[in-house]
C-alpha cells in the first residue's frame, strides 16, 4: 500500500512465468516452479520433438573421457556449448537432477567429441520424458532447513578426481544444490566425503 501511495503502479496479479519458470499454485498454498515449456522448445530446436525419453540423464556406469589427440569425429565447440549453456539454465533453475550429468558434460566444451555431444543430447532426451517434473514449495509441511553431502572417490577417468555433490532442502523442498569436480586428488573416500562436505558448509 505504502509503496502505492508514492508511486503510480499496475497490479498485474499474481506471476505466472518468471525468468523461464512457469508457476502454478495449489489449492493448499503450494507453490510448484517448472520449466516445462522451455524443455519443448529445446526439444524443437534440437529436432528432438519426437525422439524415444531416455530413463537417465547419463548412462548408468558411464566413463566420460576427453578427445584423444588424434580424435577425428570432433563437433562445433560453439554449438556443443550452446547446447551446455542451455541445460546449465534447467540443472541451476529447477531441474537438479541433471546437475551431476551437466557437471561431467561442461568438462569437454573446449573440445568436444561427437560421443559427448550425444551424451548431452541424450540428456535433454531424459528430459523429454520427465518434462513436467518441478520444484514443489509450501503445504502443510513442517519448515524445516536439512542439508545432505556426498561424493563418488575418484571417480574422473582422466584426472582421478572425485566429484562433490550437495543439496539443502527447506520444508521438504530443494533450495541450493551443486555438483563438481573436486579440486585435489583425493587419497581416500573418506577424504572425498569430508571434502564434499566442506564445499557444502
Amino acid at each position: 500500500a505504502a509503496v502505492g501511495e508514492a508511486f503510480k503502479i499496475r497490479d498485474l496479479g499474481e506471476a505466472k512465468v518468471f525468468l523461464g519458470m512457469e508457476i502454478s499454485r495449489g489449492e493448499n498454498g503450494e507453490v510448484k516452479l517448472s520449466q516445462q515449456r522451455y524443455i519443448e522448445e529445446l526439444l524443437q530446436r534440437h529436432q528432438l520433438a519426437d525422439a524415444k525419453p531416455r530413463s537417465t540423464p547419463l548412462p548408468p556406469g558411464s566413463k566420460v573421457l576427453p578427445a584423444g589427440d588424434g580424435e577425428t569425429e570432433l563437433v562445433d565447440s560453439t554449438e556443443y556449448r550452446t547446447l551446455i549453456g542451455e541445460l546449465n539454465y534447467l540443472a541451476t533453475s529447477t531441474r537438479l537432477d541433471i546437475a551431476q550429468a551437466m557437471s561431467v558434460l561442461a568438462r569437454f566444451m573446449g573440445k568436444p567429441s561427437k560421443t559427448h555431444m550425444g551424451l548431452a543430447l541424450g540428456v535433454l532426451r531424459y528430459l523429454a520424458g520427465t518434462k513436467e517434473l518441478g520444484l514443489r514449495f509450501g503445504g502443510a509441511g513442517e519448515l524445516k532447513l536439512e542439508g545432505y553431502s556426498d561424493s563418488d572417490w575418484a571417480g574422473d577417468p582422466a584426472t582421478r578426481r572425485s566429484t562433490t555433490g550437495y543439496v539443502f532442502l527447506l520444508g521438504g523442498a530443494a533450495i541450493s544444490w551443486n555438483s563438481q569436480l573436486q579440486r585435489t586428488v583425493a587419497a581416500s573416500s573418506v577424504e572425498a566425503e569430508y571434502q564434499a562436505t566442506a564445499a557444502a558448509v
